[in-house]
């Protein structure tokens, strides 16, 4: 779920995963979406927020 206006931009967006739900078979993990700010590559801005199962998840 996006919270800020215009595009997804899917090539520099990053998932965060800050918390899990569930029991170890059937977890969920909540996370915010995160996109670079300006041009400094270690300054993210927050644009949304997600929840997913853990088959999707990758490190």
């Amino acid at each position: 779920m996006y919270n800020v206006e215009g595009k997804a931009d899917f090539l520099s967006e990053r998932g965060v995963v800050v918390g899990r739900t569930g029991s170890e078979g059937l977890s969920e993990y909540h996370t915010l979406i995160v996109r670079p700010r300006g041009g400094n590559k270690n300054e993210y801005k927050r644009v949304g927020i997600g929840m997913v199962q853990k088959g999707y998840i990758s490190r």
